[in-house]
């Protein structure tokens, strides 16, 4: 559990170093596309393009199965 989240979190920093988009699976089987990643206070946040309206969104790593960098 300790390894899986430490790999996601990994891979969470690799997206923001290299400002790339990201899709996220969650274990609801739900897909997320983000524009880019970011960290505020210790937090991941995501930002989702909505309507073409950029949103802030609270990445909780726990409940991701799967981080795909585009």
């Amino acid at each position: 559990m300790v390894r899986e989240y430490k790999a996601k979190c990994e891979l969470l920093s690799k997206a923001i170093a290299n400002l790339k988009s990201v899709e996220i699976l969650t274990y609801d089987n739900k897909l997320i596309k983000l524009e880019h990643i970011i960290i505020d206070s210790g937090k991941f946040f995501g930002m989702e393009n909505i309507k073409g309206e950029l949103k802030k969104l609270l990445l909780n790593v726990n409940k991701i199965k799967e981080i795909i960098i585009l």
